[in-house]
């Protein structure tokens, strides 16, 4: 991506805090904020492909679905409960390897732990 097109997706994007808000206004939906990022993250003309090493949509939609069903009745968790996040390739998520950049680490023992 050309530094200029990098500058404009970076002064497009928002921030956890402004998700945050429009989640905690009604504006928005964590299931809605979810389902926009694995579209980001495929877009042919991005570098997010080339950026993250696995994309856990269809979890990630399921925990979505469970914040905003507890927002809807009074119970969201925090402030940022909702807004999808990204995780470095550097920790563990169960059923996979972490890692850390280095293939060495490939089909090594994956994580035990529940999938955050």
């Amino acid at each position: 991506m050309a530094p200029r097109a990098t500058e404009e997706k970076m002064a497009s994007m928002t921030t956890i805090r402004e998700h945050a808000a429009a989640l905690a206004a009604g504006r928005s939906t964590a299931l809605a904020l979810t389902e926009a990022a694995p579209e980001g993250i495929a877009a042919p003309a991005g570098e997010d492909a080339r950026v993250f090493a696995g994309v856990y949509a269809d979890a990630a939609r399921a925990f979505a679905r469970a914040s905003d069903e507890l927002r809807a009745v009074g119970r969201g968790r925090s402030a940022i409960d909702g807004p999808p996040i990204s995780i470095k390739a550097r920790f563990d998520v169960a059923g996979d390897s972490a890692l850390a950049g280095s293939t060495v680490r490939i089909g090594g023992p994956a994580s035990l732990r529940r999938r955050a």
